[in-house]
């Protein structure tokens, strides 16, 4: 600084610290508005890394709980799940049962058109999946082994003990049992509709707490089976002017409760729906012919023959006029029969019902 200039600061002072003065403010102003420009870039990009460093934990968080819930779900196994090599030593022994084998139990349960009546009843279901071919092999063969020695002695009108009698009593109180004795009476009964009365008279006294239980398990697949039969197996005798006359089982069982339950009769008939759209041969489709129309077709065969069957089956055991056509009215509807078909089935019921005791129909 010269002379000169350091006179003139000390003659005025105050004028060199307004210039400062000035100056720091000038500079400081500068440098706060950079100062917040920076901070705001700062804190926005921190903000960003932050939140995408949040994602990631979080992304890799649900990564590692899917993976370990996989892997829980993976190694669970099921109470009554058997191992493949059990499954595969009774695959073959099971196949000759499953012609046989029909959805029941629940009003809408496992297997067939999602969903529809489960093998196995649902009371039960909740206690145990226990079926025979579920226990060890040696149990599973001698329990079927009991069951079918008993049906062919019942069928030969041999003398049937205590313990066969126990055995069967204790066989009744599950599925399986039931399941098996009703599979069994058909198959041995397959070429034998006729037979002696009391032979018949026995069969009933056998099947009766059978369809007790089937009733109050609600286990209908064993029930619908000896529906069937009941109406297959009677006894003929010929009067004296030579008129030949049946009485079917079902005369002998006509007192059975479940015979009014409309939940067996849904069941029933969606069993037979399904064992006839599996059994019955399909039409063969004629060129020009559309086919979407002929499966149609055939379908509503199949419905309109079972309603017709189920209707007088009902009113033979005792199910009352009101209750059958209503029961039509439900089913024609679920399985979307014309109502040219409807009305031609209303009409034969109606003359059915009018014209026929209960206690004359025989099929």
């Amino acid at each position: 600084m010269s002379v000169k200039g350091f006179l003139k600061s000390v003659l005025n002072p105050d004028a060199k610290v307004g210039e400062q003065e000035e100056e720091t403010v000038t500079i400081g102003a500068t440098s706060t508005t950079t100062s917040l420009s920076g901070s705001a870039t700062a804190g926005v990009n921190n903000f960003l890394s932050g939140t995408s460093k949040f994602l990631d934990s979080v992304q890799t968080k649900k990564n590692g709980l899917i993976n370990d819930l996989s892997n829980k779900l993976t190694s669970l196994k099921m109470p009554g799940e058997q191992s493949t090599n059990e499954s595969a030593k009774k695959k073959k022994s099971r196949s000759d049962d499953d012609d046989d084998d029909d959805s029941s139990a629940s009003e809408y349960g496992d297997d067939g058109d999602c969903p529809m009546y489960a093998e196995v009843a649902p009371v039960e279901r909740q206690v145990s999946v226990e079926s025979i071919d579920s226990l060890p092999d040696e149990d599973a063969e001698r329990r079927k082994l009991e069951i079918r020695a008993l049906v062919s002695d019942l069928l030969q009108q041999s003398l049937i003990n205590e313990k066969m009698v126990k055995n069967f009593k204790d066989f009744i109180v599950r599925h399986s049992g039931r399941s098996r004795f009703a599979k069994e009476l058909k198959s041995q009964t397959k070429g034998m509709k006729c037979m002696p009365n009391q032979l018949l008279q026995q069969l009933a006294l056998f099947i009766g707490p059978l369809l007790n239980q089937c009733n109050e398990n609600e286990d209908y697949a064993p029930a619908y089976i000896i529906m069937h039969l009941s109406f297959s197996l009677y006894h003929e005798t010929v009067s004296s002017n030579g008129t030949a006359e049946q009485k079917y089982l079902y005369v002998l069982l006509k007192d059975q409760v479940i015979w009014q339950s409309m939940r067996f009769w849904n069941a029933a008939f969606f069993i037979a729906l399904q064992r006839e759209r599996a059994e019955r041969q399909r039409y063969p489709v004629i060129e020009g012919d559309d086919p979407i129309q002929a499966e149609t077709d055939f379908q509503n065969d199949i419905a309109y023959s079972q309603l017709s069957k189920f209707l007088w089956r009902m009113y033979t055991l005792g199910m009352g006029q009101e209750l059958c056509m209503d029961f039509l009215r439900k089913q024609a509807s679920a399985t979307n029969l014309p109502n040219d078909l409807v009305k031609i089935i209303q009409k034969n019921s109606q003359h059915f019902f009018e014209t026929t005791s209960p206690n004359e129909v025989s099929q």
